[in-house]
């Protein structure tokens, strides 16, 4: 089991949050001009309901890199895996939910989102 904690502070002032970890890659462009892209997973959340039942929209997109052997998919440009997860659900205070989970195309792993929201 390979898990990941991730905490962020989702106040009502009815703005998403976001958490962000990865790598920027560089990706040719136009007139060979670069562009980055976001590698890695990326978590927003966003309060819809503060009276009872809670309630959350929750984003979250993971991407990868293809295994090895696909990277140089011909044109030497990276060959990227991604995957989403998102939804709006109610929210107990103090209790683990599973938002949904994912299977990753490049091996046996899956990825589940579970969040447990606590009063701060």
């Amino acid at each position: 089991l390979n898990s990941r904690h991730y905490s962020m502070n989702v106040s009502n002032d009815s703005s998403p949050k976001t958490l962000k970890i990865g790598t920027k890659v560089p990706v040719e462009g136009e007139n060979g001009k670069f562009d980055y892209i976001d590698v890695g997973t990326s978590i927003t959340a966003q309060m819809v309901s503060w009276q009872t039942p809670l309630g959350i929209d929750i984003y979250v997109d993971i991407s990868n890199f293809a295994n090895p052997d696909e990277v140089l998919h011909g044109n030497g440009r990276p060959l990227l895996r991604a995957m989403r997860i998102s939804g709006r659900m109610p929210v107990v205070l103090g209790k683990s939910m599973v938002v949904g989970s994912v299977e990753d195309p490049n091996s046996d792993h899956q990825f589940q989102l579970e969040i447990t929201a606590t009063k701060l």
